[in-house]
């Protein structure tokens, strides 16, 4: 009987933790369709909407070409009204007990595979402005399409792809010496990813890819789920040594 007790209780507990992520949508949620996005938003929300809907298809056209990527299947943006929902509906209630030790006020927009989650641009929260959480949704739109044509893409270069053609390729200088160590890009947890510095860093690790080896061989090493050594003839640990080398000759 004890068993059956905790096993209920487990259980239980469990269900509590994952409700919010078992539908991405909330219930209040309605639709609305463009070229490329289906938007899930309440409808509180209509005027973000119609402020980002036209030049969102637009970014969305640019990076499906230069990631040679097409498809027929819109993306899926679901816009929640503050920053609770939407953390829980990536994580679960767990994300409660992480931010009493972590600050998660800069996390506003993610992807969950191919769909885009993110807070509204009417409700940023302390560390976002209604412009810099617009500006997040491209890069974000990025990470679907990555997603599709290869899931098991790295973090770093995940990240360093999507803030490379949503940030601009004119990159000004970075020290090499607060760089992200070898071990550190190796990472998949993205609240890491974040504490390395990695949203600073990882562009300039693809321009330097682009630059050396041209833009093809990335697309190659994501698409064909290739090794570094066939994509751009090095391995990782060389290409790492090659790109502070770039940082150095920029400082």
């Amino acid at each position: 009987m004890k068993k059956r007790i905790a096993a209920i209780i487990l259980i239980a507990l469990l269900m509590i933790q994952f409700y919010p992520k078992f539908s991405l949508a909330t219930g209040n949620m309605v639709q609305y369709e463009s070229d490329y996005i289906i938007y899930n938003y309440e409808s509180s929300e209509q005027e973000i909407i119609d402020e980002i809907s036209f030049d969102l298809d637009k970014d969305a056209e640019r990076i499906n070409k230069t990631l040679n990527f097409s498809r027929n299947q819109k993306t899926n943006i679901y816009i929640y009204p503050n920053q609770k929902i939407f953390h829980r509906k990536k994580y679960g209630s767990l994300i409660d007990v992480i931010k009493v030790f972590s600050n998660l006020d800069w996390y506003v927009g993610d992807n969950v595979k191919d769909n885009i989650t993110l807070v509204s641009p009417l409700n940023p929260g302390p560390d976002h402005s209604k412009e810099s959480i617009i500006g997040v949704i491209p890069h974000e739109y990025v990470h679907t399409i990555i997603y599709q044509l290869n899931p098991k893409t790295p973090l770093w270069m995940n990240e360093g792809i999507a803030l490379y053609l949503t940030n601009g390729k004119d990159m000004a200088s970075y020290e090499s010496d607060y760089a992200p160590s070898f071990e550190d890009i190796q990472t998949s947890n993205p609240i890491k990813f974040a504490r390395v510095d990695g949203y600073a860093y990882a562009q300039t690790y693809i321009e330097y890819l682009d630059i050396t080896y041209g833009f093809d061989a990335i697309l190659e090493f994501i698409n064909g789920d290739l090794s570094y050594e066939d994509a751009f003839d090095q391995s990782e640990k060389k290409l790492y040594d090659g790109w502070i080398e770039y940082l150095r000759s920029k400082e």
